[in-house]
């Protein structure tokens, strides 16, 4: 995985230059996978699987025009775009998942299958292209979370909400490893009736 992670490191450095000359350009780092490849491989063949992942690779290379796409192995595929707005990019993703609207029939099968894009942004002359890298799986883990068959885009404000839950499970993490961590039993009274209905556990530090 780490070589093929250089060798798409390597292709974004080749190809970002080939956009808008203009170093505050934008470029959008657009992740594919093609759900289920393995279901496809094992429940009919690997060579259907193949005729699957062709099928894709011939629907970006159309719809985001060679070589501004990269199969990075299997079932993923990169994509550079220039961004003059996040609208233009959806346009395109609608239409690479137009593929998947009705079964690829192969071999006298209907194979059906789905297709998910992470999409993070970034100014052309970054030197941190690793992270953008990142960016764009945890946008792809996203959609895939969100069911598939999607996209996200990872904006600021995901990000901000990352860097929130890996600080607190950490703080968590740590106060369990020293013991910081107490439990209390706080009522829940109803004033009404005037009486207690339980208690809520809280744990505190």
């Amino acid at each position: 995985m780490i070589v093929k992670k250089n060798n798409l490191k390597k292709w974004i450095e080749e190809h970002i230059n080939n956009f808008n000359t203009n170093k505050n350009a934008k470029c959008s780092l657009i992740l594919v996978d093609l759900d289920r490849l393995r279901e496809i491989n094992y429940g009919y063949s690997f060579d259907i699987g193949d005729t699957v992942i062709h099928m894709l690779h011939k629907q970006l290379n159309k719809v985001f025009q060679s070589p501004h796409v990269y199969h990075i192995h299997a079932d993923k595929f990169a994509v550079l775009q220039a961004v003059k707005d996040t609208e233009e990019i959806v346009k395109k993703i609608v239409s690479v998942q137009s593929l998947a609207k009705k079964p690829l029939e192969v071999d006298g099968y209907s194979i059906f299958f789905t297709i998910s894009f992470g999409i993070s942004t970034f100014f052309k002359d970054i030197n941190k292209i690793d992270d953008f890298i990142k960016n764009s799986e945890i946008a792809l883990l996203s959609a895939k979370e969100a069911g598939c068959n999607t996209y996200k885009f990872l904006d600021s404000v995901k990000l901000q909400e990352i860097e929130r839950s890996k600080k607190i499970e950490s703080k968590l993490l740590e106060a369990i490893e020293k013991n910081e961590l107490t439990l209390h039993y706080q009522p829940q009274y109803n004033y009404k009736e005037k009486k207690i209905l339980g208690l809520e556990a809280l744990v505190r530090k």
